[in-house]
């Protein structure tokens, strides 16, 4: 008799952070925003803009 072996294996596929999916929501936003030309409201501050970079929640 013989005995079984089994081996399972557990895939997980990378997730992005919510963070990264907040900068591409907001990236989406404001290039939708100037291609309609209604970007007149929109005014980032530098430390917004580096908060962007930087990935800040």
């Amino acid at each position: 008799m013989q005995d079984a072996n089994h081996s399972y294996f557990l895939i997980r596929l990378p997730v992005p952070r919510p963070s990264i999916l907040d900068l591409h929501r907001h990236k989406r936003d404001l290039a939708t925003s100037l291609l309609e030309g209604t970007d007149s409201g929109i005014k980032l501050s530098v430390e917004e803009m580096m908060d962007m970079i930087r990935g800040a929640e």
